[in-house]
Formats: C-alpha cells, sequence, structure tokens
C-alpha cells in the first residue's frame, strides 16, 4: 500500500492557544487538563497536545498517543469537524449528545479552535504576533511534544 498524502511540515516556531478542559470519568471524578493547540500562520489548527494525566499513568500515555495521531491527522489535511463526527458519542439529552471519551472531547476544543474568525498570525525575526487575545508561546526546535506541553 502506498501512501499517497503528504504531510504538512510545521515550522519550528507556530502561535498556539492553551485552554482547560475539566473531563469527569464515570466514577465521577474530575480532572482539569490542559489543550494546546498549535496553528498554521493562516489561523487554522495543525496539531494538539494535552497534559494533566498523572505523570507516568497509562492516561498520560494514552493522551499523548492520541494526541500524535490526531496532530497527524490534522497535517494531512483532516479537518476537526471531520475527527469530531468521528468519535463516539453518548446521549446526554433526548436531543443531544457527548462526547464518550476525553480523545473526543479533545477534538471538540480542537474545532472551537480550528477557525478563529478574524485572526491575523504574523511571524517576526524573534516572536509571533496575533491580532486576538491569544495565548501565544514558542516551541524549542528540538523539545519532545511533553517539553512543549505548558506548565
Amino acid at each position: 500500500m502506498t501512501n499517497t498524502a503528504s504531510r504538512e511540515r510545521m515550522p519550528d516556531r507556530r502561535p498556539n492557544q492553551t485552554r482547560e478542559l475539566t473531563w469527569a470519568e464515570s466514577d465521577g471524578q474530575a480532572t482539569t487538563y490542559t489543550i494546546t493547540i498549535g496553528f498554521r500562520l493562516n489561523g487554522t489548527s495543525a496539531e494538539v497536545f494535552c497534559d494533566g494525566a498523572k505523570t507516568g499513568s497509562a492516561m498520560q500515555a494514552l493522551l499523548a498517543d492520541a494526541c500524535v495521531v490526531v496532530s497527524l491527522a490534522l497535517q494531512h489535511g483532516i479537518e476537526p469537524s471531520a475527527l469530531v463526527h468521528s468519535m463516539a458519542r453518548v446521549p446526554v439529552t433526548e436531543t443531544e449528545t457527548a462526547p464518550a471519551s476525553i480523545i473526543g472531547a479533545i477534538t471538540e476544543v480542537l474545532m472551537q479552535g480550528s477557525a478563529i474568525e478574524g485572526m491575523d498570525l504574523q511571524m517576526t525575526a524573534d516572536r509571533t504576533t496575533a491580532a486576538l487575545d491569544l495565548k501565544v508561546a514558542f516551541e524549542p526546535e528540538d523539545a519532545s511534544p511533553m517539553e512543549r506541553m505548558p506548565r
């Protein structure tokens, strides 16, 4: 099988936005996760990172792997809305559903940040600026995904 889709290489420095997501497990315990969305210069989302699970836990590894897969899908041209519609959902009311997993919730956060109206990003030699009130940060060129996570 030949891979015909090419992956978009991300610039070493790129704007990002950080949000918090609180997820309640079936046992009722809630955990707050930090979701960071990396953007292309046109304002569309191109990658996602998640932090907040206990260090060294299976959940931390699962979220890191899921974010890599979601990021690769975005960089191969898959729209965030397609990811959201592909994830499992559970009924909340007769007319509403919610993500069935934290991974589905992350894709919803990603979709909300994927088309920020009026976003005008400009790269300069030493910083990125955004026309909207966004939390913008830099990522070291040689940082691993976990090192790029906000602390």
